[in-house]
C-alpha cells in the first residue's frame, strides 16, 4: 500500500471512530471519502472538517472546528501561539491582551475588541486551558463568513479552531470539538451569545 493510499485510509478511519464516538453524521466528497462530520451540542451544530488553501506551487491543508451561533453582541478575538514575527510585532506595538491565565499571557497572542469578554472566555472556562494544550491550534470568534444569512435563523457568528495538518489522531480531534463546545457555553454565560434556543445551525 502506497504511503498517501495508507494515510487515506487512516484518515477514515479516525474520522469514522471520531463520528461514532460523539455520535456525529458523517458528510462525504463527491468521490465518497469522508469530508467531515456534524455533531449535535445541545440546538447547536459543531462542523469537523478540512480543507485547502491552495498558494500557487504548492498547497496547505487545514483540520478545522466550526461552530455557528446567534451573537447578542458584536464580538471578534484571536488567538494564536507566539512565533518569531509576533514578537517583533509587540514589541512594535501590536495588540495583545492579557486575560489572566500566566501561560496564555506569556506564550500565546490574544486580540480581541472587547476585553472583558475575551478575559472571560479565556480564563473563566476551560478553553484557555485547551489551548494551552495544543498549542499549534489557531482559535478566532468572528462574524461569520458568508455575505447573505439564509434565513432568519441562520447564525450570523461563529467559533473556529484549526490546525494545518490533517488530524488522524483521537485526542486532538477530540480536543477542537471540546474547544467548540466550551466555547458556546462560555460565549452564552458572558452575554456574546443567545442562548440555544433550537434556532441556532450552521
Amino acid at each position: 500500500m502506497g504511503r498517501s493510499k495508507k494515510k487515506g485510509v487512516e484518515r477514515e478511519s479516525s474520522w469514522a471512530a471520531f463520528a461514532e464516538r460523539h455520535e456525529g453524521e458523517v458528510f462525504r466528497d463527491e468521490k465518497g471519502r469522508i469530508d467531515g462530520v456534524r455533531v449535535a451540542y445541545r440546538d447547536w451544530t459543531v462542523v469537523v472538517d478540512t480543507y485547502t488553501v491552495s498558494t500557487g506551487q504548492s498547497s496547505i491543508t487545514y483540520t478545522r472546528g466550526l461552530a455557528g451561533f446567534h451573537a447578542q453582541v458584536p464580538f471578534r478575538c484571536k488567538v494564536w501561539k507566539e512565533g518569531f514575527f509576533s514578537r517583533v510585532g509587540k514589541r512594535l506595538g501590536m495588540q495583545d491582551l492579557k486575560v489572566g491565565r500566566p501561560t496564555l499571557d506569556r506564550d500565546f497572542v490574544v486580540q480581541s475588541d472587547s476585553p472583558g469578554h475575551v478575559r472571560s472566555l479565556l480564563a473563566g472556562s476551560r478553553v484557555g486551558e485547551l489551548l494551552e494544550r495544543h498549542p499549534k491550534f489557531q482559535y478566532e470568534v468572528r462574524k461569520r463568513k458568508g455575505s447573505k444569512k439564509e434565513s432568519e435563523d441562520a447564525s450570523d457568528a461563529e467559533v473556529q479552531v484549526q490546525v494545518t495538518e490533517v488530524l488522524t489522531d483521537d485526542g486532538r480531534l477530540d480536543a477542537i470539538l471540546a474547544i467548540c463546545r466550551e466555547s458556546l457555553d462560555a460565549l452564552v454565560r458572558s452575554g456574546v451569545a443567545i442562548p440555544p434556543s433550537g434556532r441556532h445551525r450552521m
